[in-house]
């Protein structure tokens, strides 16, 4: 049991020196939009595919929020009130989600995997995740997990960015969650399957 911990701990941390040095290499934090879109039209493009999730105000946590960008645009162009929450395994982006992207709600930004984070504390209505962020061998529980923590009538949006190995896949990987009536919906841009919780809370 403890080789596998090790070995699975050890895949994590592979991950986040991955993504450490795909969006930093060895620059300084602070110093450019980290965002990792092309151009900024096809980052509001794919952004602006979430709005028609959000029916009602309330708070929404971004599990993998990287620099908080898309928590930035639906606070801003949500026609609700939107308490936003992050999560991210990367201090710098973290950094510059408090200090640069969404000032206003630093406190609500925190480091850390979002595998063993206490969703659950916040009540949310809405979470947002992409489930590729979590080892095959962790997802099920993990995406379980997470629609419990949910709030009253909350959601979960799955999703997954055009170009990855996961977004001809949403569907087919939801089927292996065993939870009832997920909703599919796909731009050219982004694949979303979303989980309603009815009551509850």
């Amino acid at each position: 049991m403890e080789k596998e911990k090790k070995a699975i701990f050890i895949k994590y941390e592979l991950k986040k020196f991955y993504y450490q040095h795909t969006y930093y290499q060895n620059e300084t934090p602070l110093d450019a939009n980290r965002s990792g879109w092309s151009s900024s039209s096809l980052q509001e493009k794919a952004y602006s595919s979430f709005l028609r999730f959000f029916v009602n105000p309330g708070k929404v946590i971004d599990l993998g929020c990287g620099d908080g960008s898309l928590l930035k645009f639906l606070v801003k162009e949500c026609p609700y009130a939107l308490i936003p929450y992050g999560v991210d395994f990367l201090e710098q982006s973290i950094l510059i989600a408090k200090k640069e992207i969404l000032p206003e709600f630093s406190n609500n930004f925190f480091t850390g995997n979002i595998l063993n984070f206490d969703i659950g504390t916040f009540k949310p209505n809405y979470i947002i995740v992409n489930p590729f962020y979590v080892l095959e061998e962790d997802r099920k529980n993990f995406i379980r997990k997470s629609f419990k923590a949910l709030g009253k009538n909350g959601k979960l949006i799955l999703y997954e960015y055009k170009g990855a190995p996961g977004f001809s896949a949403m569907q087919k990987l939801s089927e292996t969650f065993h939870m009832s009536n997920p909703v599919f919906f796909n731009t050219d841009i982004v694949s979303f399957s979303i989980y309603a919780k009815f009551g509850g809370g």
